[in-house]
């Protein structure tokens, strides 16, 4: 399966964009999808950040045109070659007349879209839209037609890994308030210099306030070389400058209050329970930001503020009631999952294809990563999950046995495994399937190929508290003969 992503970053846009459709590729890639990107040579972009990951990278030259029909046609062209499963689009300025010329454009009658927006735009052509906006409902889209599937809300919010890593022990340090430590992250390229702002408004703020200061800009940020002067002139607080950090998780972690802006941002400081100051510094981001402020996520001011009343308003929500509330806030909206919902929902609106192949020794390191997700072995017979060495000795003897051992796959993705395992008088039967590709009908269309590869007597040991497992198995002709045991003859065994 794979993945195109049409996504621009620069020192103008900012990078928001593409990170957030970097944190989907990886959970897409963690899966096994192959995942490519189409950018535009734009000043300031940072093809590192995309092609570090072993991401293919393809460019749209600044000479070509770059309106949307230019666009799209340029993007065609590399498409054509490719012949994706989805095209990801992530993009203000590209819309309906780009999406138009990319479904006619002829050649892609297989390829699906997905458009990522904020700012419920026409999308006539999207088969998937995603706004993961705070109080983003079904009727803001009404537009769209009726067969795109909608993954609105906070629910499919997009976090990277790390931010979820380091949930539990944000959890801990929130539990007391102090003014250590403050965060000033307000976009990694700030094109309108609030960071200076900042800057200016701690020369208001008492020295035993925030002593420490991390200020987070990338070395594209136009307005960097003033930044630089500014923290130079400060004397009274050390003030650290990390340019294009890639520790953005622990930084956050480490903060007790950050001042930042109302974008992709958002989410990761409210996962981590960050309480924030945050400017609303662009028309598109309005309606996240009252909705989020709303909801006690953070208090809002003003681009135009000047450097004392900043200082004052961060005085006066430093307080501890007032920063652990945003942060209680934050840890109640935000579970972490966003990520793994999407990944599921886009699955679900690929097509269904599943077949059986012998295992591989290649398979085994695969095997064991599936072994390991939280939860997957809950209603196993042994729940804990092997370590490495069990694991290995278990997988040789698999490879050496007369057992039926069947990688699953789903549009050439390997997604699972299912077993027969001779009995006395039939062949046991079991089922793995990775947590990413849960709910989206793959078990059954499994078991009934292995019913249609191996006619025989089998037998399914389930717990009575695995409902989604009887279901399954009642559905495929297994039948009940004890509490925990299930059989399934067939119409042709009885013949």
């Amino acid at each position: 399966m794979k993945v195109v992503f049409r996504v621009d970053a620069s020192s103008q846009l900012g990078f928001g964009h593409l990170m957030r459709c970097l944190t989907l590729a990886n959970s897409l890639a963690q899966c096994g999808v192959e995942c490519i990107f189409i950018c535009r040579e734009m000043s300031g972009f940072q093809p590192d950040k995309i092609e570090s990951q072993g991401y293919r990278l393809y460019y749209l030259t600044a000479q070509s045109n770059s309106d949307e029909t230019g666009d799209a046609q340029a993007t065609l062209e590399i498409l054509t070659t490719l012949t994706p499963s989805w095209l990801i689009v992530d993009h203000y300025h590209l819309n309906s007349e780009w999406q138009h010329t990319i479904k006619q454009g002829g050649g892609l009658a297989r390829t699906k879209l997905m458009v990522i927006d904020d700012l419920c735009r026409p999308a006539p052509y999207a088969d998937l839209l995603l706004d993961q906006s705070l109080g983003r409902q079904d009727t803001d889209y009404k537009h769209l037609p009726a067969e795109c599937k909608l993954a609105l809300g906070v629910d499919y919010t997009l976090l990277n890994a790390a931010f979820i890593e380091q949930r539990a022990a944000a959890e801990a340090k929130r539990r007391h308030f102090a003014h250590r430590e403050l965060l000033v992250s307000i976009g990694a390229t700030d094109p309108l210099n609030l960071t200076q702002l900042v800057i200016d408004g701690l020369a208001y703020l008492s020295a035993e306030i925030y002593p420490k200061v991390t200020i987070v800009l990338s070395k594209s940020a136009p307005y960097l070389n003033h930044v630089e002067l500014a923290i130079a002139q400060q004397h009274n607080r050390n003030i650290i400058l990390i340019k294009d950090a890639t520790n953005m998780a622990s930084l956050m972690l480490n903060a007790d209050f950050a001042i930042g802006a109302c974008g992709t941002s958002s989410w990761e400081r409210a996962c981590l329970g960050l309480p924030c100051l945050s400017f609303v510094s662009a028309d598109n981001q309005v309606f996240i930001s009252q909705s989020m402020h709303k909801a006690g996520l953070c208090q809002l001011v003003d681009a135009d503020i000047s450097p004392q009343q900043l200082a004052q308003q961060l005085t006066l929500t430093s307080q501890p009631d007032i920063a652990k509330a945003m942060s209680q806030a934050g840890f109640n909206m935000i579970s972490g999952q966003g990520c793994q919902r999407l990944v599921t929902t886009l699955f679900k609106s690929s097509p269904l294809e599943v077949k059986l192949r012998p295992f591989l020794a290649s398979d085994e390191a695969q095997i064991f990563q599936w072994q390991q997700a939280p939860n997957i072995r809950q209603f196993a017979r042994t729940p804990t999950p092997p370590t490495w060495p069990e694991h290995q000795r278990w997988f040789q003897k698999m490879m050496h046995n007369d057992d039926h051992n069947y990688i699953i796959q789903w549009n050439g993705l390997p997604c699972g495994l299912i077993r027969l395992t001779p009995q006395t008088e039939d062949w046991e039967v079991s089922i793995l399937i990775a947590q990413a590709f849960h709910g989206i009908g793959i078990a059954s269309r499994a078991l009934a190929e292995l019913q249609c590869k191996h006619p025989v007597v089998m037998t399914a040991e389930i717990s009575p508290l695995n409902k989604a497992s009887i279901k399954l198995f009642l559905q495929a002709g297994f039948y009940p003969i004890s509490l925990d045991q299930y059989r399934y003859t067939g119409d042709k065994l009885n013949a």
